[in-house]
């Protein structure tokens, strides 16, 4: 979960800040071992997939101490703006358990060089789905790569966009929300709009033309010199909305920790003490995640930080970002996934018994996994 890209201290200073408080705080991101029915973007939304030291709770303990009233003066003097805003993102029935660190949205990118080929117009702001899917169909027909991924988490925003909700409004339950009518015809508008599901398509060796993924995976793309792959805004839905989500990460103090003032202390120290600051962190964290080619232009690098920074306000954690094998998400392979080829079928209708059995299968893992 820690990152390479903390701002700049000495080195044994910032050691012996680690050690000391994930040995003695438990300073921890959010983990599957929470017993508690913690519903909502903690619970499902910010997993970070590790953790600085595994610990269980009794069922219907609250495992994680409120930082809610230590945020707040902070956030007054300190992080009055755009981290608030993420902060926000991360609340839980209203209340701060975990502070922001990572915060990773949706990007549209496309090969200036393939779509000159076919002579198609990049992306402009205010395009649409319907846009992007008869910009697909043009370069599939013409054999070059489109990226149409496949897994919930990515289909999210699309799926908001046709009038569908992918899970409950506190992300707990799928059954009558992803199998519900208006998700199955936007489910099904997607895959019939959509030439064949491909993934994301984000090597640069694939060569894609156009394609949209997690921001952390394109800094590979923007840094092809080979290529010239740009960035699009994500697009809008027929009146204009623009959705998407973001994997969303932070870190939490667990309610046991024998110190929780300098454990709080810790975690200011790690977003830095000004919005931009830590706004910045959220960005450099995000993206350097996935190994950054040295050769990449400063200005696409730059461009890319700068969508973090703004998407990071703007986009809600991903419906199943928690939700364990799910191609996108955390987690060690133990919940359902669809097939490409299972999905496919959609196109030839069946979409509502594949929903709900979809359904029925990821809210009997969520049941397994936090006793529900």
């Amino acid at each position: 979960m820690m990152q390479k890209s903390f701002r700049v201290l000495s080195l044994p200073l910032l050691l012996i800040l680690l050690l000391t408080t994930s040995c003695q705080n438990n300073i921890i991101p959010v983990g599957i071992n929470e017993k508690e029915n913690l519903q909502g973007t903690l619970r499902i939304g910010l997993y970070s997939g590790n953790t600085w030291r595994n610990k269980s709770y009794e069922v219907g303990s609250r495992g994680y101490y409120q930082i809610q009233e230590k945020m707040k003066e902070f956030i007054k003097q300190n992080w009055d703006g755009a981290f608030a805003q993420v902060i926000d993102k991360a609340r839980l029935n209203g209340e701060a358990y975990l502070l922001p660190v990572r915060s990773d949205p949706l990007v549209v990118y496309y090969n200036q060089a393939l779509l000159d080929s076919q002579a198609i117009q990049a992306p402009q702001e205010g395009w649409t789905w319907e846009s992007y899917a008869q910009m697909a169909d043009m370069l599939n027909k013409a054999n070059i790569p489109v990226g149409i991924p496949f897994d919930p988490n990515s289909i999210e925003p699309v799926v908001q966009s046709f009038g569908g909700v992918m899970s409950s409004p506190d992300n707990g339950k799928a059954v009558g929300y992803l199998d519900s009518d208006a998700t199955t015809v936007a489910f099904s508008r997607y895959l019939k709009l959509m030439p064949k599901l491909t993934g994301m398509l984000i090597q640069p060796k694939q060569q894609p033309g156009l394609g949209f993924a997690r921001a952390s995976y394109l800094v590979g793309l923007l840094g092809d010199q080979q290529s010239d792959y740009r960035l699009a805004p994500m697009p809008v839905s027929e009146d204009g909305t623009k959705h998407n989500n973001s994997l969303l990460t932070g870190l939490a103090i667990s309610k046991d920790s024998e110190n929780k003032e300098l454990a709080w202390k810790l975690l200011q120290f790690i977003a830095g003490d000004s919005n931009d600051t830590a706004m910045s962190f959220i960005a450099d964290n995000t993206l350097r995640m996935q190994e950054a080619s040295p050769a990449i232009e400063q200005s696409k690098w730059q461009e890319l930080v700068e969508l973090v920074k703004r998407e990071a306000t703007n986009a809600v954690p991903a419906a199943y970002d928690m939700v364990v094998g799910l191609s996108g998400s955390y987690g060690n392979g133990q919940f359902p996934i669809r097939s490409p080829e299972q999905l496919e079928s959609i196109r030839e209708g069946g979409a509502k018994q594949l929903l709900e059995e979809w359904a029925r299968d990821i809210d009997a893992g969520i049941s397994v996994i936090y006793k529900k």
